[in-house]
């Protein structure tokens, strides 16, 4: 739903398109690398939830800069 109502309210250039992907690409691999790979090189207990909690967030960013990269096709 969200991506509907992104498409009718937002009209973007190919070009505007494109950079959109890349930046909610990279604030998908910024959780990546903190939240859930910064897990396993701290010296404090592994958190399940801050895991989980981040490779849904990254996930999502890269499934969503996919679909910004397409023109919401």
């Amino acid at each position: 739903m969200f991506f509907v109502i992104l498409k009718s309210r937002m009209k973007l250039t190919k070009k505007q398109r494109e950079n959109l992907g890349k930046i909610v690409a990279d604030i998908g691999k910024l959780f990546l690398a903190i939240i859930v790979l910064g897990q396993w090189v701290s010296p404090a207990n592994f958190s399940k939830n801050k895991f989980i909690f981040g490779l849904i967030i990254s996930t999502i960013c890269f499934v969503y800069s996919v679909f910004v990269d397409r023109g919401g096709e």
